[in-house]
């Protein structure tokens, strides 16, 4: 009885039952979601994609200041 009546709740509420809509969509049996891998993967790509765009604006950074110290570009404030 408690497992029909869960199973009826899971089906009316999947988003309260994550586990039970995690397994359909590694097992296959639905599609209208991320499997468990996918979302490993998206959370890992997302946390590179933080990495590479902090490390590129430090290099951007540091870039524009060894061209100031160097005078191979004009400073901001100069009338050249």
């Amino acid at each position: 009885m408690i497992q029909v009546a869960r199973s009826q709740v899971c089906s009316l509420f999947p988003l309260r039952c994550p586990s039970t809509s995690s397994a359909d969509l590694d097992e296959g049996k639905r599609k209208d979601g991320l499997t468990t891998l996918e979302r490993e993967e998206l959370a890992r790509l997302r946390r590179e994609n933080k990495q590479l765009r902090l490390e590129r604006e430090i290099l951007s950074k540091a870039a524009a200041w060894f061209a100031r110290e160097t005078k191979s570009i004009p400073s901001k404030g100069s009338d050249s």
